[in-house]
């Protein structure tokens, strides 16, 4: 989900899955963050999302810095 506040900053809310590629000896982890989003300029973009997770041994804290360029 995004909320665009003005033209440079965006809220932004995600939750994705990582899910094991053996059946046998891994367990599927949900995991949900947010944060800002600002647009630096038409095509550079750069995120700081904080969050959580769900599932074994998931871990209680995340953090992501992404700094994304789109043409």
């Amino acid at each position: 989900m995004r909320q665009e506040l003005t033209k440079e900053w965006t809220i932004l809310a995600e939750t994705y899955a990582l899910l094991p590629h053996t059946g046998a000896a891994g367990s599927a982890n949900f995991y949900f963050d947010g944060g800002p989003q600002w647009n630096i300029s038409e095509h550079i973009i750069f995120s700081a999302l904080i969050g959580s997770a769900v599932g074994h041994n998931s871990p209680d804290l995340t953090g992501t810095l992404e700094l994304a360029f789109a043409f």
